[in-house]
């Protein structure tokens, strides 16, 4: 999993006594945004997905992989909270499950108290399966 070489291994985006600040936010900002390489690219086809439609988006390693480097693994976490799981059915009458949610992004600092953000961003998603994959409200997210 090689990525792009614009980003130097040069060190962590973080003031001289280790922590991020709202003043190195930018220079992190530009990092992260570097072109990811060309086999973090996800694509399916809708005749794989039965969506009626192809997908494209990033493999989500290499997104980890990225914060981590810039960031540091200590300096950022993810929450959601389930919206919704609505079972439906199919037009050939299987089981089909629809979940919503909601992801926020956290950058900060770790502490004595726990994680300290100090950015964060907010965004709805959501996923149909044939598996309902237990309780993810319970198992897998947080509540905000």
């Amino acid at each position: 999993m090689a990525e792009t070489g614009n980003l130097r291994r040069s060190g962590r985006v973080v003031s001289p006594n280790g922590t991020l600040t709202a003043k190195f936010l930018d220079k992190a900002y530009r990092r992260l945004a570097l072109p990811l390489s060309s086999e973090a690219i996800e694509r399916t086809k809708a005749s794989e997905t039965g969506r009626p439609y192809d997908t494209v988006g990033f493999f989500y390693q290499y997104i980890v992989n990225r914060l981590n480097e810039v960031l540091g693994p200590s300096r950022w976490r993810v929450r959601g909270k389930v919206i919704s799981i609505d079972e439906r059915k199919t037009s050939a009458g299987k089981c089909l499950f629809e979940a919503t949610v909601r992801l926020k992004l956290q950058v900060g600092n770790p502490g004595q108290r726990g994680f300290l953000p100090i950015a964060e961003r907010s965004s709805f998603g959501g996923y149909s399966s044939l598996a309902q994959g237990g309780r993810p409200e319970r198992r897998l997210y947080e509540r905000l």
